[in-house]
């Protein structure tokens, strides 16, 4: 699995483009989508930890960081971003909600600076071979072991 690491520079632009993200949502009145009740900081750590994500697919893809210049946009080029943060003993699952658009879905686990690209899968496979992981949200969860390697990815996006 690829391993990317974000220089300080990158991480600096990581930070900065939570900071925008979070005053624009502010700005235009909109709240978090999921988990309401959690406060800034965990708000900040969030938006923060998809960002480095971002980042780390668009370097290892070499496509463009899309995130930043359209706000309800895919992340990187046409592909969605998810990521957990590393922790030991975790099962990690590529999360896709109902509402989520249809599309591939990079999946990453995040030791900032460090990200894993553990691999990727389309909505429509985490939906039909995940499991129901959050009901109230209608969350599927495709287990890591299961996801695409990335050099598949690569092979689709250049054909």
């Amino acid at each position: 699995m690829p391993l990317v690491t974000l220089t300080e520079s990158q991480m600096e632009m990581a930070h900065v483009e939570t900071l925008r993200l979070i005053a624009d949502s502010e700005k235009r009145g909109l709240k978090h989508r999921f988990n309401h009740d959690q406060g800034v900081e965990w708000r900040y750590h969030n938006h923060l930890q998809a960002a480095i994500s971002e980042i780390a697919v668009s370097m290892f893809t070499g496509l463009p960081w899309t995130s930043c210049k359209a706000f309800r946009g895919s992340d990187v080029s046409g592909l969605e971003v998810r990521s957990q943060e590393r922790k030991d003993g975790k099962d990690y699952y590529l999360l896709v909600r109902d509402k989520d658009r249809e599309g591939r879905y990079v999946f990453c686990v995040v030791d900032k600076p460090n990200v894993v690209i553990a691999g990727w899968a389309t909505a429509h496979e985490v939906r039909t071979k995940g499991v129901l992981l959050y009901p109230d949200t209608n969350c599927y969860g495709l287990p890591r072991e299961q996801l695409q390697p990335m050099w598949k990815l690569q092979t689709v996006l250049t054909s």
